[in-house]
């Protein structure tokens, strides 16, 4: 990930507190910076596939994505107590709700589907989710706090996504 910007950013950050320590870590997967008094947090969320493994529990890189995901709320969290303005921003690697994803019946055992997935993400930014009662609380509970999702927010039609994949020329069709 990177943070390209025009003016110098300041207080550079790179990784998330507990990154260091996490045997599936050294991906780069995490960077902070203030810009003109902006927090700009730029990230890519691990995808953590396969959700399983060959013995049918949660596979090493599906455990590393909820660890990942801990990380990352205690981060918004923690700008979120400090009062700082801030954008957190990249590839969530998360489709919120079924309606979040060109075809929910061919991801369903992807994990950007999964509802530990989906909870996380609620959890991380308070994007917009619904599929379940508990992670609805959460959801609301850091809405209040002012986070929203930038691509519900500009109320596009549905059909829009955020992420194609590149075989069989989904991108040039989306």
């Amino acid at each position: 990930v990177a943070i390209l910007s025009k003016t110098k950013p300041t207080d550079i950050e790179v990784g998330l507190d507990g990154d260091s320590t996490d045997h599936m870590e050294p991906q780069s997967r995490f960077i902070a910076a203030t810009i003109e008094g902006i927090r700009i947090c730029n990230l890519y969320h691990p995808n953590g596939n396969p959700v399983l493994d060959p013995n049918g529990v949660y596979s090493d890189k599906f455990y590393y994505r909820l660890r990942w995901t801990e990380r990352l709320k205690k981060k918004a969290d923690e700008l979120l107590d400090l009062g700082v303005p801030f954008i957190m921003l990249g590839d969530f690697n998360t489709a919120p709700e079924d309606v979040d994803c060109y075809d929910p019946v061919a991801l369903k055992n992807d994990a950007v589907t999964q509802p530990e997935s989906r909870e996380g993400y609620a959890l991380d930014v308070g994007f917009s989710m619904t599929s379940c009662l508990s992670m609805n609380r959460r959801y609301r509970a850091l809405r209040y706090k002012g986070l929203y999702d930038a691509h519900e927010a500009l109320q596009l039609p549905k059909g829009r996504f955020t992420f194609y994949g590149y075989q069989g020329g989904a991108w040039q069709q989306g």
